[in-house]
Formats: structure tokens, sequence, C-alpha cells
């Protein structure tokens, strides 16, 4: 698959939907009526800017992959993300690959240890990923409130 020059924005859920997070800068100018879409498709940029130009608008993946000047690669490596955004477990699990042990299935911090077998079915990985998440999220809010 190959890869862009412009960097991918990073997919959002918004209502329900998977969207490319909007940049504001961009969203005033559009919405003051600055950048005008028909104008620029009068103009012959790079499919890889326009591509840029609709991710920074916060399009939906879906409607990003309608787009004529968007590529099956392009689309694809946007669509990577999608997995994250979809289930915030994973996104956790993605926040703590910093904290990974030589690379092994074990997370590691100054207070918490949390082992993931990978023997198990995947389902049972998730459902005691979301346990962890539930347990940290109390003690967490325990902490707070003790902590006033």
């Amino acid at each position: 698959m190959t890869m862009s020059a412009h960097p991918i924005q990073p997919l959002v859920n918004k209502d329900g939907v998977t969207r490319f997070k909007e940049n504001s800068i961009i969203i005033y100018l559009f919405d003051a009526g600055r950048l005008d879409l028909n104008e620029l498709a009068k103009h012959k940029f790079p499919a890889e800017c326009r591509q840029q130009l609709a991710q920074l608008l916060g399009y939906s993946l879906d409607g990003y992959r309608g787009l004529s000047y968007v590529t099956k690669a392009a689309h694809e490596a946007a669509q990577a993300g999608e997995s994250v955004v979809q289930s915030p477990t994973l996104a956790l699990c993605d926040l703590a690959k910093p904290y990974l042990i030589d690379g092994q299935r074990l997370f590691a911090s100054k207070s918490i240890v949390v082992a993931i077998n990978d023997s198990q079915p995947l389902t049972d990985r998730l459902a005691d990923i979301n346990l962890t998440v539930r347990l940290l999220t109390t003690l967490g809010e325990q902490l707070a409130k003790d902590a006033q």
C-alpha cells in the first residue's frame, strides 16, 4: 500500500459516524466562504492534496471513499484507523503500548500490572480488557474523590 506524503487525519466517532478529525481553521475558512471547493476543483492540484483537504474538512470515512480523487490505497490507509475509533478498549490498548515490557503482552506502570493471555480467544481477551478498563475507571474516580 502506498502512503501519501501527507499525514492521515485521526478518525473520531461523531454522533455514531466515523469521521476525520476536522481542523478548526479549515472549517472557519470554509464556513466564512473563503474556501470554495468548486473553485479549487478547477485547478490541477495533486490528488493527495485534495485527499488531505477532505480529511481536514472532517469528511466521514464513507463519504471520503466516494470522492473521485481518493485512491483505494488512500482509503485503506485511512480505514486502518477505524477499528481504534470503533472500540474505546482498543484505543486504550494503543495508549498502553509505550508501557509494554519488551514487546510482551504485559502492561506495567508504577502502580499497575496487567497481563493479557494470548492463548485465549479474542472475545475473552476483549472481555477481560473491558473489565480491567471498568475497574481502573472506578479506581481512578475513587482516587480523584479521595484527593479532593
